[in-house]
């Protein structure tokens, strides 16, 4: 067998995540940039990438046996370049790749073109088989991987749609025929918590009168919950075939997804359940993913990894009480602090501040201060947040811009500090300044390199948030600019074969598009900001359950008149309501505008 260092692979600008553990007769790792892709050329190499998560029980086999196994090792040292990704660290290639899993193994020809992508775990057999085939066809001058599974072909980019009607009708129908009716949740073969399809569901349901759709959302939100772990809380990233198989993993995403969901679920049904399967997620998060300076962690791993003993899987060490649990060991939590996902975890909190009727809730100061403590740490000169402020990584990623543009959107909404606006709409205008391409869609980085990985996309789910947040400031800032932005976002990035390939990973998109189509809603207050009936008017706007409701106070002269106490008005594109007063049943009369 070669010896460890007999082989170098490169680890492509991780920013500072962790390189997976070594393992014995694995290759060494050593971090490099583009550089690797200038070798593969300068030696008429293949590169092979691989994109790993550190959580990821296949990515740890795939390393423990694969890439440890004698003649795979000398087939990379011979005849590639071995480059490896940490897929939390480069959320443009997570979002890139995102249908292959991790870990995601993808093959560039030496002059830089993608020559084969792979979805998930392969065994040393079928790697080498694979090695091997690439190898002949180099040598016999074939087009590479030309006869292999994933072999990717170039083809033209097919144009946007240009109707977002059209593209509404179509996204509806790719979550339709993906829902299981059978099980509930979307897609049958493994079952992931996507919350953001639960909340299109109830918006269905609610907004456009398809019934049918807030139960099958709150069928799936019950089959979620099956998947908090209910020793320590969190939610679990997947099952397999049905809810009961869960692989044990706990990612920031998966807990801030559910967290909304079920703020949404109690906003409909009033359901005291939903807030304590949200209480449950909750409490994880503070216990096991909050460090002591008031941000988030991104994940935990799935198995429990000690050095010097074998690794126990999840299935084996979740099954154990608290004590059981800590006296063999704490699964390993990924120490990086990324502004994406403390953006989601703190938009998610916000939610659940506002239909919690408790003054003495904390889910907004937590929000809050994961907010506030990332702007110090992570914001650069341009206004712009650092994907890991430990890191000299000096590209900055769509994906951080977007969730923590909702985030603030979401605390300014949910009664934070009213500096949140301000930042919003920096935040905001620097994004459009630093991502927008000529198309109108918003880039997945702002890399200006000529490496094949640093190539424009345009991540569909990302361009949707920045989209929601601007229809929202649309009506926060009463600019029309602001909605027609997020109206030509919406159209550069409904191209249907990308859309399509996302599969069940497009409920952002798809409840953009729908706010889109029935336009935002001004639920204005007008009253002295610290008047205890200006502050109830408040209260109960925000636990009102309307995903088109944008909060607008206005302390004093403004659009509406001041009146001898505070009013509500709530206001849609064509028609608004009469004053709603304090004394009022609010959620009634709020019905009544809507005809409900």
């Amino acid at each position: 067998m070669p010896r460890a260092s007999s082989l170098v692979f490169v680890l492509l600008a991780a920013c500072g995540a962790s390189a997976p553990r070594p393992t014995t007769g694995a290759p060494a790792w050593r971090e490099a940039s583009v550089a690797s892709f200038e070798e593969a050329a300068h030696e008429d190499r293949i590169v092979v990438l691989s994109i790993q998560a550190d959580w990821c029980h296949w990515c740890h086999v795939m390393n423990a046996t694969t890439y440890a196994d004698a003649d795979v090792l000398a087939l990379l040292r011979d005849h590639f370049v071995v480059v490896r990704a940490e897929a939390d660290a480069r959320p443009d290639l997570a979002e890139r790749y995102t249908n292959y899993g991790w870990p995601a193994t993808i093959f560039f020809a030496p002059d830089g073109r993608e020559i084969l992508r792979l979805r998930g775990h392969r065994n040393p057999q079928a790697f080498r088989a694979i090695l091997t085939a690439l190898v002949d066809d180099q040598r016999a001058g074939r087009e590479l991987g030309s006869t292999l599974e994933g072999h990717v072909t170039d083809a033209p980019r097919e144009a946007a749609l240009g109707d977002l009607d059209e593209a509404r009708v179509r996204v509806r129908m790719q979550v339709d025929a993906l829902y299981d009716d059978a099980q509930d949740g979307w897609g049958t073969e493994q079952k992931y918590p996507f919350g953001a399809l639960v909340q299109h569901a109830l918006l269905r349901a609610s907004d456009l009168d398809e019934g049918p759709w807030h139960d099958r959302g709150m069928r799936s939100l019950s089959r979620y919950a099956e998947l908090i772990d209910p020793v320590w809380g969190g939610m679990y990233q997947y099952s397999d075939g049905d809810w009961s198989h869960p692989h044990f993993e706990k990612i920031a995403s998966i807990q801030a997804g559910a967290i909304q969901a079920f703020a949404d679920a109690y906003a409909v049904t009033q359901d005291d359940v939903w807030l304590d399967h949200a209480d449950h997620v909750v409490s994880y998060l503070t216990q096991w993913l909050r460090t002591a300076d008031a941000t988030f962690q991104a994940s935990q791993d799935a198995d429990l990894r000690v050095e010097g003993r074998d690794p126990m899987p999840g299935a084996t060490y979740y099954a154990q009480g608290d004590e059981a649990r800590r006296a063999l060991g704490i699964p390993r939590i990924d120490p990086h602090v990324y502004a994406s996902v403390n953006g989601e975890l703190a938009a998610a909190l916000a939610r659940l501040s506002e239909v919690r009727d408790d003054a003495d809730a904390d889910e907004l100061a937590l929000a809050t201060e994961a907010i506030d403590a990332i702007t110090r740490t992570h914001r650069d000169e341009r206004g712009l947040f650092r994907h890991d402020a430990a890191s000299e990584d000096a590209t900055r990623y769509l994906a951080d811009q977007a969730q923590v543009l909702r985030a603030l959107v979401a605390i300014h909404q949910a009664g934070g500090d009213s500096s949140t606006l301000a930042s919003a709409i920096a935040l905001a205008d620097a994004t459009l300044a630093a991502f927008r391409s000529e198309s109108g869609a918003l880039r997945a980085s702002d890399a200006s390199d000529a490496s094949p990985l640093a190539a424009s996309t345009f991540p569909i789910e990302e361009n949707a948030l920045v989209a929601r947040s601007l229809l929202a400031l649309a009506r926060l800032e009463d600019r029309e600019d602001r909605r027609e932005t997020a109206l030509a976002i919406l159209e550069a990035i409904s191209v249907p074969s990308a859309v399509a390939e996302l599969g069940r990973k497009v409920g952002e998109y798809a409840i953009a598009l729908e706010l889109a189509q029935l336009g935002m809603v001004s639920f204005t207050v007008v009253g002295p900001p610290h008047d205890p009936r200006t502050l109830d008017l408040a209260r109960a706007v925000r636990a009102y359950p309307e995903p088109r409701r944008v909060l607008v106070m206005q302390p004093g002269e403004g659009h509406y008149p001041l009146m001898d106490e505070p009013v509500l008005f709530v206001c849609g594109e064509e028609t608004c309501s009469e004053p709603i007063r304090h004394e009022d049943d609010t959620h009634a009369a709020i019905d009544r505008f809507f005809g409900r």
